[in-house]
């Protein structure tokens, strides 16, 4: 998300600002809705997907914790090499 807030804060700081705070809600609202997302295609079948204002947001989701892998722009091609540890 900090590459996010530095793109966007080098044409507008407090766009910026508002704009990550919003993302921030999203990944914590998703934790209320338990299994929620979808998954995609060439991917491990474990990531799920959420696209917020032309962000794709890539987590995983167990009974204990929703992990966020990824924040990247929804048009980007990805394969599963951006998520191998």
């Amino acid at each position: 998300m900090r590459r996010i807030f530095l793109y966007i804060a080098a044409e507008n700081p407090s766009a910026a600002d508002g704009f990550v705070v919003e993302l921030e809600q999203k990944v914590r609202s998703l934790t209320n809705l338990g299994l929620s997302g979808v998954q995609r295609e060439g991917l491990d079948p474990d990531i799920r997907t959420f696209v917020y204002r032309n962000q794709c947001i890539y987590f995983t989701i167990t009974d204990e914790a929703l992990r966020v892998l990824r924040v990247l722009h929804a048009r980007r091609k990805i394969s599963r090499d951006y998520f191998s540890d």
